[in-house]
């Protein structure tokens, strides 16, 4: 699958085969009459519906490609009014791990918009699908301990290729995604690859997703983060590059801290 072109990937994952039709002669909008669209705004009113069913009708509804695997058999109760479409999809799937595809607007005026999503079942819900402190609902596919081990694992390859692909000179609508890859993935190595995305997007929404990882508890991605931040001449990167160079606990760090300064000057 591409990534170039006119679409962002606003999330990474593998999918596999799928299939989805309603009955001989109905659509799903007519079967699930409790799903609507006005203004760019879903509501959605439904117990006990088989997700792909929903999404399908959110689909005809609002005029996107859907795909789901095979996998997402769960039935889902849902009831909220007016909301966002792409903000409506994260709350429909916050079990699974999914992706969102949007087409680049036309004119600098305008806006992105959504144009396809695709799901399929996330190997690690629903035990920690939505964990507090690091919601599972952003749009991003987590990667499991398993894929975590299984680092010649095309899954892994695709992913980690997808996340490079996001960092693009002010494109900041990937910036949401890669934060969340940045500060939430459980690959260490997709964290890194998030933070070296960031350094690319190059806007001040960027620099700030950056300063969320020079925490990380690994060497590698703080690493990567201090790289990313000697590509910002802004007095917050600089400032952290300092504290990074003094505090650090990584030797190997600190000397990285100390050359990105130095670029800096």
């Amino acid at each position: 699958m591409s990534l170039a072109g006119s679409q962002l990937l606003l999330a990474v994952t593998a999918l596999v085969g799928l299939t989805l039709a309603p009955a001989q002669g109905q659509s799903f909008v007519e079967l699930l009459p409790g799903v609507t669209m006005r203004d760019g705004l879903l509501s959605v009113d439904v117990r006990g519906v088989p997700l792909r069913e929903l999404l399908r009708a959110v689909g005809e509804k609002a005029g996107i490609r859907v795909q789901v695997s095979d996998e997402v058999t769960e039935q889902v109760s849902a009831s909220f009014a007016g909301v966002p479409l792409d903000e409506a999809i994260r709350r429909l799937c916050r079990w699974n791990s999914f992706v969102m595809v949007f087409a680049r607007p036309e004119d600098a005026a305008g806006k992105v918009r959504l144009t396809e999503i695709r799901v399929f079942q996330d190997a690690g819900s629903p035990a920690w699908a939505e964990p507090p402190s690091r919601p599972g609902s952003s749009g991003l596919a987590r990667s499991t301990p398993q894929e975590s081990d299984a680092s010649d694992s095309a899954q892994f390859r695709w992913r980690l290729g997808a996340v490079s692909e996001l960092g693009k000179p002010q494109n900041d609508a990937a910036v949401p995604g890669l934060t969340s890859t940045l500060t939430s993935d459980q690959d260490h190595r997709i964290r890194g690859e998030a933070a070296a995305a960031l350094s690319r997007v190059r806007s001040p929404s960027a620099l700030t997703a950056l300063l969320e990882g020079v925490t990380d508890e690994h060497f590698w991605v703080r690493r990567r983060v201090v790289e990313a931040l000697g590509r910002f001449r802004d007095d917050r990167a600089r400032a952290a590059l300092e504290q990074i160079a003094r505090d650090d606990s990584d030797p190997r760090v600190r000397a990285r801290a100390a050359r990105a300064l130095s670029s800096l000057e």
